[in-house]
């Protein structure tokens, strides 16, 4: 019998269409383009125990903007700790950087774009999952990309 997982042994990093894995505590920095209209602010956000939705209408309630603005490529669940890319419509991302005081929600690389994620662009996500045997403390790892 196994015991219920906490967040930190269920690990989720999206894969980007590109191949790149969105680690866990990394920091991306891309280069920005210099767009004055009809472009998003891209970023990575790394979660813990928030859904996707969840995460994002606490970051638009934050700014002061709609949540239609935002676009990411899949959701993420809620008990794990999870990477992924985020787009957001017409948003600077100095408005986007100050945003550090969400609890477990962080702002892991900002850039701009004249491209925003849609969904369904990634090439998978990477699955660390973390078993210990209830009674026995003995861990079993095992990593899966799907």
């Amino acid at each position: 019998m196994f015991k219920q997982i906490a967040p930190e042994e269920f690990i989720v990093e999206e894969i980007t269409k590109d191949g790149l894995v969105l680690e866990i505590g990394e920091k991306y920095s891309f280069p920005s383009e210099e767009l004055e209209r009809n472009y998003y602010c891209n970023f990575v956000m790394q979660k813990k125990n928030w859904n996707t939705i969840q995460a994002i209408q606490e970051i638009a309630r934050r700014l002061g903007i709609k949540m239609s603005r935002f676009s990411f490529a899949g959701t993420k669940d809620r008990n794990a700790i999870t990477t992924q890319l985020v787009s957001c419509f017409a948003l600077e991302k100095e408005r986007l950087l100050p945003l550090t005081d969400i609890r477990d929600v962080l702002i892991n690389g900002v850039w701009i774009s004249k491209n925003g994620v849609k969904l369904g662009d990634l090439n998978g996500n990477r699955f660390t999952i973390t078993l210990t045997k209830e009674n026995s403390g003995k861990e079993l790892t095992t990593s899966e990309v799907l």
